[in-house]
């Protein structure tokens, strides 16, 4: 009958395929089909995930994913990974092998996989055949790939152009239009920031209320710093902050306060006393008077925050 899936495939249950009806009575609304198969797609989340990552470092890359179809022997997959080996050496190889082992389904391994810093592309080829919807987890091993150095941000997709695509015999997916890997652990990034004031007045003392969790460890003395241009505060370079309320511990960080100038903003540096693990939330309280102190001891109510 000559009828073709559509070149990006069709997802399980895709919405795009409907049933209406005309009639006497009037026109129906169009339904979308309550079951179809997917065709073509790759199904399930796509994930990405980094072993000890830090930004501007190699790392072990995990890359997991499923297809709606079965993957054939010399079948291949491409992974555009951006700005990965931005912060390789200059005397780096661009187009060079990795090692690349497949860890589910067992004896799965490729024969060949081959990574490209021009174009960010990394091509795997398939060894053996894998059923249709069977997830496949690919490790790239450590020392071979450098995650860029600005890290990976946690955004909505296009996830920062992660993208994969196949030219696998009985499911071709181009890379245009693209297929985005929806689920990339962030690097050297920070989720659920947020700041707020009270009371939200301007040219008043006010209490500030910083949160957010980094997601990759920090070291002791490692340091966070929110910009805080136009706030005022104490007239030196550099006061500490006796914080009203820290999370996780009062004796995990300190917390400085570095005037507005016409040079930089006004800061909040937050240096890590302890190490803190990946994922950790982290809230801080300044109050609104009293939130500094003297070497001696009193309170200088005249270097309260003022927005």
């Amino acid at each position: 009958a000559g009828i073709r899936v559509p070149i990006g495939g069709l997802s399980i249950n895709d919405p795009t395929l409907t049933v209406d009806a005309s009639n006497k009575m009037g026109r129906m609304m169009p339904m979308p089909i309550a079951s179809s198969p997917p065709v073509g797609t790759f199904v399930g989340s796509s994930r990405i995930r980094f072993g000890a990552a830090s930004a501007g470092r190699q790392s072990t890359i995990t890359l997991s994913f499923a297809m709606s179809h079965t993957l054939l022997s010399d079948d291949k997959l491409f992974v555009k990974l951006p700005f990965f080996d931005d912060a390789a050496p200059p005397d780096t190889a661009s187009a060079r092998q990795v090692t690349a082992t497949s860890t589910a389904p067992a004896g799965v391994n490729m024969m060949g996989c081959n990574w490209d810093a021009a174009t960010s592309h990394l091509t795997m080829t398939i060894s053996s055949g894998i059923p249709a919807g069977q997830r496949v987890t690919v490790v790239i091993e450590k020392n071979q790939i450098y995650i860029p150095a600005a890290g990976i941000r946690n955004t909505s997709p296009p996830f920062q152009g992660f993208q994969i695509w196949t030219d696998a015999k009985f499911a071709r997916i181009p890379k245009d239009p693209p297929t985005w890997i929806d689920d990339v652990q962030a690097v050297g990034a920070f989720w659920y920031t947020s700041l707020s004031f009270e009371p939200a007045v301007i040219n008043v003392p006010t209490s500030l209320h910083v949160t957010f969790v980094s997601m990759m460890p920090l070291a002791n003395t490692d340091e966070v710093v929110v910009s805080l241009p136009g706030v005022t505060g104490p007239k030196e370079q550099q006061t500490r902050i006796t914080p009203l309320n820290v999370n996780p511990t009062q004796g995990a960080l300190a917390v400085f306060w570095s005037l507005d100038s016409d040079i930089a903003p006004a800061t909040l540096t937050i240096r890590l006393l302890k190490p803190l693990p990946a994922e950790t939330v982290v809230t801080i309280t300044l109050p609104a008077l009293c939130a500094f102190v003297t070497a001696s001891g009193h309170c200088d109510e005249s270097k309260n925050i003022i927005v």
